[in-house]
């Protein structure tokens, strides 16, 4: 709504694989804190919702691109072949709407 902000905060990954099992309450408070040490905001949010999303997004590491290159390179050696997903660059289907300015 106008004059309201939305926010997203993301916690876990390949990096911290435990927070899935963290509380709503435990993951809220953090997204709270992260909210007022980084962007200031004050005032507890008035709507906050907490999802997870166990082992659905991808997790590139170290070598990524290389792999992907490797992959890439043995596709095009074959007529007809595409390969699509966010595995392969994008971390979800929202960052490759936005980067590329073709969102729905």
């Amino acid at each position: 709504p106008a004059g309201e902000l939305l926010f997203r905060v993301r916690s876990g990954g390949c990096a911290a694989p435990g927070e899935v099992e963290r509380s709503d309450d435990d993951l809220r408070q953090q997204g709270a804190d992260l909210l007022q040490r980084y962007v200031g905001m004050k005032q507890a949010p008035e709507f906050a919702f907490t999802s997870r999303a166990v082992q659905a997004i991808p997790q590139y590491t170290r070598g990524h691109g290389r792999r992907v290159a490797a992959i890439a390179a043995a596709a095009a050696r074959h007529r007809g072949l595409s390969l699509c997903g966010a595995a392969y660059r994008k971390v979800s289907v929202v960052g490759q709407w936005s980067e590329e300015g073709s969102r729905p």
